[in-house]
Protein backbone atom coordinates (compact mmCIF):
# COMPACT_ATOMS: atom_id res chain seq x y z
CA UNK A 1 0.00 0.00 0.00
CA UNK A 2 1.38 3.41 -0.91
CA UNK A 3 -0.41 5.63 1.56
CA UNK A 4 1.11 8.23 3.84
CA UNK A 5 -1.49 7.93 6.58
CA UNK A 6 -0.34 6.90 10.04
CA UNK A 7 -0.91 3.37 11.26
CA UNK A 8 -4.06 3.18 13.39
CA UNK A 9 -2.17 2.41 16.62
CA UNK A 10 0.75 4.81 16.06
CA UNK A 11 1.65 7.56 18.52
CA UNK A 12 -1.11 9.93 19.51
CA UNK A 13 0.96 13.03 18.75
CA UNK A 14 3.30 12.25 15.85
CA UNK A 15 1.90 9.11 14.17
CA UNK A 16 5.05 6.98 14.55
CA UNK A 17 4.79 3.32 15.57
CA UNK A 18 5.62 2.29 19.14
CA UNK A 19 8.76 0.31 18.23
CA UNK A 20 10.32 3.09 16.15
CA UNK A 21 9.30 5.93 18.43
CA UNK A 22 11.78 6.28 21.35
CA UNK A 23 11.70 10.02 22.18
CA UNK A 24 10.41 12.44 19.55
CA UNK A 25 9.75 16.10 19.31
CA UNK A 26 6.58 17.52 17.82
CA UNK A 27 5.87 21.27 17.93
CA UNK A 28 2.61 21.31 19.92
CA UNK A 29 3.79 18.83 22.59
CA UNK A 30 7.61 18.99 22.40
CA UNK A 31 9.67 15.95 23.52
CA UNK A 32 7.39 13.08 24.36
CA UNK A 33 7.37 9.28 24.72
CA UNK A 34 5.01 7.12 22.69
CA UNK A 35 1.42 7.59 23.81
CA UNK A 36 -1.55 5.47 22.80
CA UNK A 37 -3.92 7.18 20.36
CA UNK A 38 -7.48 8.02 21.30
CA UNK A 39 -10.35 5.90 20.01
CA UNK A 40 -11.38 8.72 17.65
CA UNK A 41 -7.85 8.87 16.20
CA UNK A 42 -7.80 5.11 15.69
CA UNK A 43 -11.16 5.19 13.91
CA UNK A 44 -10.17 8.18 11.74
CA UNK A 45 -6.88 6.56 10.76
CA UNK A 46 -8.61 3.29 9.88
CA UNK A 47 -11.21 5.11 7.77
CA UNK A 48 -8.48 7.07 5.96
CA UNK A 49 -6.56 3.88 5.21
CA UNK A 50 -9.73 2.22 3.94
CA UNK A 51 -10.57 5.20 1.73
CA UNK A 52 -7.05 5.15 0.29
CA UNK A 53 -7.27 1.40 -0.32
CA UNK A 54 -10.63 1.74 -2.08
CA UNK A 55 -9.34 4.63 -4.20
CA UNK A 56 -6.33 2.53 -5.21
CA UNK A 57 -8.61 -0.38 -6.07
CA UNK A 58 -10.83 1.91 -8.16
CA UNK A 59 -7.78 3.23 -10.02
CA UNK A 60 -6.67 -0.33 -10.77
CA UNK A 61 -10.19 -1.22 -11.88
CA UNK A 62 -10.14 1.66 -14.39
CA UNK A 63 -6.98 0.18 -15.89
CA UNK A 64 -8.65 -3.17 -16.54
CA UNK A 65 -9.46 -4.42 -20.01
CA UNK A 66 -13.25 -3.95 -19.80
CA UNK A 67 -13.96 -6.98 -21.97
CA UNK A 68 -17.05 -8.34 -20.24
CA UNK A 69 -20.52 -6.99 -19.78
CA UNK A 70 -23.98 -8.05 -18.70
CA UNK A 71 -27.60 -7.23 -19.45
CA UNK A 72 -29.82 -5.54 -16.92
CA UNK A 73 -33.56 -5.72 -16.92
CA UNK A 74 -36.15 -8.34 -16.20
CA UNK A 75 -36.83 -11.41 -18.29
CA UNK A 76 -40.38 -11.46 -16.91
CA UNK A 77 -41.33 -8.18 -18.55
CA UNK A 78 -41.23 -8.15 -22.39
CA UNK A 79 -41.31 -4.33 -22.58
CA UNK A 80 -38.21 -4.02 -20.36
CA UNK A 81 -35.35 -4.16 -22.86
CA UNK A 82 -32.65 -3.56 -20.26
CA UNK A 83 -29.22 -2.27 -21.16
CA UNK A 84 -25.75 -3.69 -21.63
CA UNK A 85 -23.42 -2.62 -18.78
CA UNK A 86 -19.65 -3.00 -18.43
CA UNK A 87 -18.87 -5.53 -15.69
CA UNK A 88 -15.61 -3.78 -14.74
CA UNK A 89 -16.67 -0.14 -14.36
CA UNK A 90 -20.45 -0.52 -14.13
CA UNK A 91 -21.11 2.05 -16.85
CA UNK A 92 -23.56 1.56 -19.72
CA UNK A 93 -21.47 3.96 -21.85
CA UNK A 94 -18.02 2.39 -21.40
CA UNK A 95 -15.90 3.30 -24.42
CA UNK A 96 -13.43 0.47 -23.81
CA UNK A 97 -16.16 -2.17 -23.72
CA UNK A 98 -17.76 -0.72 -26.86
CA UNK A 99 -14.41 -0.95 -28.66
CA UNK A 100 -13.95 -4.58 -27.62
CA UNK A 101 -17.51 -5.46 -28.65
CA UNK A 102 -17.08 -3.82 -32.07
CA UNK A 103 -13.91 -5.83 -32.61
CA UNK A 104 -15.60 -9.07 -31.54
CA UNK A 105 -18.59 -8.35 -33.79
CA UNK A 106 -16.27 -7.87 -36.78
CA UNK A 107 -14.67 -11.23 -36.07
CA UNK A 108 -17.82 -13.22 -35.20
CA UNK A 109 -20.33 -12.10 -37.83
CA UNK A 110 -18.42 -13.11 -40.96
CA UNK A 111 -17.65 -16.51 -39.44
CA UNK A 112 -21.26 -17.18 -38.51
CA UNK A 113 -22.38 -16.74 -42.14
CA UNK A 114 -19.82 -19.24 -43.41
CA UNK A 115 -20.73 -21.99 -40.96
CA UNK A 116 -24.05 -23.81 -41.35
CA UNK A 117 -26.46 -23.77 -38.43
CA UNK A 118 -26.85 -27.17 -36.81
CA UNK A 119 -30.04 -27.65 -34.86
Amino acid sequence: MTTTTAAPYACRWCGIGEREHMQRSKPPVGWHPWQAPTQEQIKTRMLLRRAARLAERAARRQALFHATGFWTGSSLSPEDEGEFICRDCGSPACARLARVQRHLDRIRWPQSWREPFLF
